[in-house]
């Protein structure tokens, strides 16, 4: 896990965190201290529009 130190403290959105994959790599990335972000469906978050993409 030597390469996660990269991402420690750093914000990070995981489309797909509720999946199976997905969720294993926040499992991971909260190991490191990370702020993560999981955007669900009904948040009606796409990623396609700029204002999407750079709200918090």
């Amino acid at each position: 896990m030597i390469y996660l130190k990269y991402f420690k403290g750093k914000k990070i959105v995981v489309t797909g965190g509720n999946g199976f994959f997905g969720s294993h790599i926040v499992d991971r990335l909260r190991k490191i201290e990370c702020e993560i972000f999981v955007p669900r469906t009904r948040d009606r978050i796409d990623f396609r529009k700029y204002k999407d993409c750079f709200s918090s």
